[in-house]
Parts: structure tokens; C-alpha cells; sequence
């Protein structure tokens, strides 16, 4: 498998170019904290997203073949080019593109308790699990942490689902989780909405 752009030669690309993150957050559409973090190494983007890159600083000139071991290549301040064909700047963050059936309102609600989950998802991640040799015998410790981490990420991929279009589960009433449900789906919707109202 081809790597389509690393890290480092994002950020290469980027300063020959002379453009600041924010200036290729905006005109990608692709948060520049993901974009930050992602030159140094601490995240990563989708193929597509990645490509969306490449083919930016293709656009003003960047030729990766032409990368010197020091970083470096001549580049002139070139215009800004408009973004790819199959990107709007409005329907694409984080990497996702958005339907165009979902409203702008909808898209920035999503990405708002996206973001939320994802700092639950890194918070929960990150806790110590505790226990040890004298711990209850009869609960293991962390489970709870664990269903609560994994019902996170679940609800942030059904986020991405959502954005894309897709029929997905969705919150619904936790009381739910007392009566009979009928579905799957439905119970996992209500133990999003149990897992979000305490992040």
C-alpha cells in the first residue's frame, strides 16, 4: 500500500509553499488542529483527506519528487488555487465530507459532540484502571470506563455515518433502556444518549 502524504511531507509542502495552517485549514475545510497535530506526527487523516493535501500543494507548485533531504525546494509565492473539484469548504471537516442533504446547522451540531466524545474518548482512554492484587474479586475494574469508551467511539463513527448521508443509530430516550425495545439499535441509541448526558 502506497502512502499517499506523511507528516513530514505535509509540513515541508506546506512551509515551501509559504501558507499558514490556517490558511489551508479554510480553504481544505479540514479543522487545522487536526492538521496541526497531524505534521507532528500525533494524528492522523483519512486517505481521502490526505489526498486532498497532496493534490493542494500540487496545485501551487509542489513537486514531491523533488524533496532534498534538507526539506527544502524553491517555491515562489504562487496564487491560491481553488480547492479540488470534489471538495466544498463548507460540507468537509475533519476529514468527512458532509452530505449535501444535511443542513450546515446539523453538520456543526455533529461535529460539536464529535469533538466532545472525542476528548471523553481520550480522557477515559488515559485513566488507570486500578485494581490489583487485592481488588474485588467479583468486578473487574474499569468496566464500566470500558463500556462507556466503546459506546463513545461507537457514537463518533455513527457521527461520520451520519455526515456522510448514511442511515444510522442515533440518540434516543435512555428511558428507554427500562422498557422493552424492540431493536438493537434502539438500546444502543439509548445507551448513547445514557453515555452522553455524562461525559
Amino acid at each position: 500500500m502506497s502512502i499517499i502524504l506523511t507528516a513530514q511531507q505535509a509540513k515541508q509542502a506546506r512551509e515551501a509553499v509559504r501558507l499558514s495552517q490556517g490558511k489551508i485549514s479554510s480553504v481544505l475545510g479540514i479543522n487545522r488542529t487536526y492538521l496541526s497535530l497531524f505534521e507532528s506526527g500525533k494524528y492522523i487523516f483519512d486517505d481521502q483527506a490526505l489526498e486532498d493535501l497532496r493534490k493542494y500543494y500540487e496545485g501551487l507548485g509542489y513537486d514531491f519528487q523533488d524533496e532534498g533531504l534538507d526539506g527544502g525546494i524553491d517555491v515562489i509565492n504562487y496564487p491560491l488555487p481553488a480547492p479540488p473539484d470534489n471538495i466544498s469548504n463548507q460540507s468537509v471537516s475533519d476529514g468527512v465530507e458532509a452530505s449535501s442533504e444535511l443542513p450546515v446547522q446539523g453538520h456543526t451540531e455533529l461535529l460539536t459532540e464529535y469533538e466532545a466524545n472525542r476528548q471523553a474518548i481520550n480522557d477515559l482512554a488515559s485513566q488507570e484502571v486500578g485494581g490489583g492484587l487485592f481488588s474485588d474479586w467479583f468486578e473487574e475494574p474499569g468496566e464500566e470506563e470500558k463500556l462507556r469508551l466503546i459506546t463513545l467511539m461507537a457514537r463518533n463513527y455513527s457521527i461520520h455515518e451520519e455526515m456522510k448521508g448514511h442511515h444510522t443509530i442515533r440518540p434516543c430516550d435512555p428511558e428507554m433502556l427500562d422498557n422493552k425495545m424492540d431493536t438493537v439499535g434502539e438500546m444502543v441509541g439509548a445507551m448513547f444518549s445514557e453515555v452522553i448526558d455524562d461525559r
